[in-house]
């Protein structure tokens, strides 16, 4: 199991855009500026930012978002903090496991 951190940890649901200030390519450096150690957690990766620019490319990363959950859950890793952004799908929304294991250590069993 980790240790807890000294240093905030903060999951950054978010999904990560090629082009465009946006996302995570936003997020992390201004988290981390304050300190915090974010954990990029993308719910999908598309070819542009989805304001102003059309036939934009979209992968949902649901099923692989899931497959983290049960390993940060098997390491015992916890975060102190979710920060969301967009979701890739409403299949994300509520789900145990799409959600990152919060200051309440969750077993894997």
């Amino acid at each position: 199991m980790l240790q807890k951190s000294q240093v905030p940890r903060v999951a950054a649901v978010h999904d990560l855009s090629g082009f465009g200030r946006t996302s995570l390519t936003l997020v992390i450096p201004i988290l981390s500026t304050m300190g915090v150690q974010v954990c990029p957690f993308p719910t999908a990766v598309v070819s542009t930012h989805t304001g102003g620019f059309t036939d934009y490319r979209f992968e949902d990363l649901t099923a692989f978002m899931e497959m983290c959950i049960l390993h940060w859950k098997q390491l015992g890793i916890v975060f102190d903090a979710v920060y969301s952004g967009f979701l890739g799908s409403s299949k994300q929304m509520g789900s145990p496991t799409s959600s990152p294991p919060g200051r309440t250590r969750i077993s894997s069993s």
